[in-house]
């Protein structure tokens, strides 16, 4: 849950991570982690917003802590 994501230092690979780890990030609901699944896989983080994934303040809150390898 949240205190392991705290715990994990670095980033939260979108392409990879698990729906506990998409989901301990700030303000990402289980229906938007169901979409980010369902959209794998990602060139690069900014598509969650270009998809519609996430709103653009979602993203702003989140996109330190994602990466897209």
């Amino acid at each position: 849950g949240v205190e392991d994501a705290l715990k994990t230092k670095g980033s939260v690979d979108i392409n990879k991570a698990t729906p506990e780890q998409l989901r301990a990030l700030p303000g990402i609901t289980a229906a938007q982690v169901h979409r980010i699944i369902a959209g794998r896989p990602y060139t690069s983080t900014d598509e969650l917003v270009k998809r519609h994934l996430v709103s653009k303040a979602e993203y702003d809150r989140i996109a330190n802590q994602v990466v897209a390898d």
